[in-house]
C-alpha cells in the first residue's frame, strides 16, 4: 500500500492498494484464473484496520489496483439473449449466458469481451465492503474493456492494454488518468486517454 499525504505534507489522507492477483489457478478445484488468497485478504484487513486506527477510527479512502477482476464484475452486467446487440458470451463459470453492460450500473465505457474473473469467489469484494475504505478497484486483464460500473457502492473499473503487443484495436489501447481532490476525498474523477486520441 502507498499512503498519500495532504498538500502540506503533514497527514496521510489517502491510500493506494496494489494487489498481486497472480495468474492461473493450479489446483483440482479450478484450472481457470487465480484468485486472491486468504492470506492476502487477511493482510489487507489487518493493514486497513491499522490505517483506520491511525485515522481517528475512520477508514482511509482508498483505490485498489490489481490485474484480474473480482467475480462481482458480472453484477454490473445484465444477462440477455445471444441475439442482443453488443452481447458477449460469459467466460467459464458464466459461459451459459450472454451479457451486456447494465446501463443503470455502468456509468461509462465499453465492453468488447466477456470479463474473465476467477471461477472461485474468495470473498475479496466482501472484505472491501467490511473495511469500508475502497472507493474503486481498477483492473486490466481483459485488454479491450474500459467500462466503469458501480456495485454495492464500489466502482469496478477496467483499463485496456497500454502497449501494442496485446490483442485489440491499436487506437483503443491507452491509459487511465485518476484525479483526486484533497478537499473531497470520497469522490474521484477518471478518464481514458487512448492512442487514437
Amino acid at each position: 500500500n502507498l499512503l498519500l499525504k495532504d498538500s502540506h505534507n503533514e497527514k496521510d489522507i489517502f491510500n493506494l492498494w496494489f494487489v498481486d492477483s497472480s495468474q492461473y489457478a493450479n489446483d483440482r478445484v479450478s484450472d481457470g484464473y487465480a484468485w486472491v488468497t486468504d492470506e492476502q485478504i487477511s493482510w489487507y484487513e489487518e493493514k486497513a484496520g491499522e490505517l483506520r486506527e491511525q485515522n481517528e477510527g475512520n477508514p482511509v479512502p482508498s483505490l485498489l489496483f490489481q490485474h484480474i477482476p473480482v467475480p462481482e464484475i458480472y453484477e454490473v452486467l445484465s444477462p440477455v439473449t445471444k441475439e442482443t446487440a453488443g452481447a458477449v458470451r460469459g467466460h467459464r463459470t458464466y459461459k451459459d449466458k450472454y451479457y451486456v453492460m447494465n446501463r443503470e450500473l455502468v456509468t461509462e465505457g465499453t465492453m468488447e469481451e466477456a470479463p474473465c474473473p476467477p471461477d472461485i469467489n474468495n470473498g475479496q469484494f466482501e472484505s472491501w465492503k467490511k473495511q469500508g475504505d475502497i472507493l474503486a478497484a481498477f483492473f486490466g486483464h481483459d485488454h479491450v474493456n474500459d467500462f466503469n460500473g458501480v456495485y454495492d457502492g464500489i466502482h469496478l473499473i477496467y483499463t485496456p492494454g497500454a502497449g501494442f503487443y496485446s490483442y485489440g484495436k491499436i487506437g483503443g489501447h491507452g491509459l487511465r488518468i485518476v484525479e483526486l481532490d484533497e478537499n473531497d476525498l470520497l469522490h474521484f474523477k477518471t478518464r481514458m486517454v487512448c492512442f487514437s486520441d
